[in-house]
């Protein structure tokens, strides 16, 4: 949601997770190693509206294959805890939503299988 008084642009790869990682918090993108990881279910460079959003539309196997990137980046096979979701327009705006309960129990059931 753009909760600014000016239009600003998004694209997927302003979209991380944040994750709890070894007692760490972490993030990580749908830009791995500098390659999509996902087909999102838009264009690059969205408008996004004063007041309006957007709804980005990941497949459950984006989390499975950010599993595997997060445990080889960071060499561990400790469980991944995700916490939160952020999005990071051009104009500097970073927009965070904290992930309920049952909704890292639904990612840690497509990272964890």
């Amino acid at each position: 949601m753009n909760n600014g008084s000016a239009s600003s642009y998004i694209d997927g790869s302003s979209i991380k997770f944040c994750f709890l990682l070894n007692g760490k918090r972490e993030e990580a993108g749908y830009l791995l190693d500098n390659k999509p990881l996902i087909y999102m279910n838009s264009g690059s460079g969205i408008t996004l509206e004063p007041g309006r959003k957007y709804t980005y539309i990941l497949p459950t196997t984006y989390f499975a294959a950010l599993k595997q990137h997060i445990e080889k980046r960071f060499n561990s096979g400790e469980r991944i805890l995700p916490v939160e979701i952020q999005i990071c327009d051009d104009i500097g705006n970073t927009y965070r939503d904290r992930l309920e309960e049952d909704q890292k129990k639904m990612i840690l059931n497509w990272m964890y299988g």
